[in-house]
């Protein structure tokens, strides 16, 4: 087995872990990530919507977002880890914190390392040519 098959199988087992230990579905989970990465890109990165919209679209933000993700769950589990072993948290308790407090803009303050950034600044210049571009074409077009 390789070194990705066990960080799949690895990734895999703890997303069943929160599936389970929230008793949430998978598609919630989604949703939960996917809305968390978006409020990221503008309430800690503060950016303006286009630039939130040319991230949303940009699969090395959503590669760098899940790892950072899959960070946070693993630091979750260990933090509730002795409580789940006791029986001492209601599932109810622990899917509030861990939708409401412990995955909030506070607790994702980190920063996506410079080569993600670089990746994500190109993206979204080849974005603004594009569209300058087809401005030009279209000013051309109505002559």
């Amino acid at each position: 087995m390789t070194y990705i098959d066990k960080e799949m199988k690895a990734n895999r087992q703890l997303l069943d872990d929160i599936l389970h230990l929230m008793s949430m579905s998978e598609d919630t989970y989604y949703w939960l990530r996917v809305d968390g990465g978006t409020a990221y890109l503008r309430e800690v990165l503060l950016l303006d919507q286009w630039s939130v919209d040319q991230l949303r679209g940009y699969a090395g933000f959503w590669a760098w977002w899940n790892q950072q993700w899959i960070n946070r769950d693993r630091e979750f589990l260990n933090e509730f880890d002795h409580a789940m072993t006791a029986g001492k948290s209601e599932t109810n308790q622990i899917r509030e914190f861990y939708i409401n407090e412990y995955n909030t803009m506070d607790a994702m303050r980190e920063r996506p390392y410079q080569a993600a950034l670089n990746d994500s600044y190109d993206h979204m210049i080849r974005q603004l040519i594009k569209g300058s571009q087809r401005e030009k074409l279209n000013e051309y077009v109505k002559r």
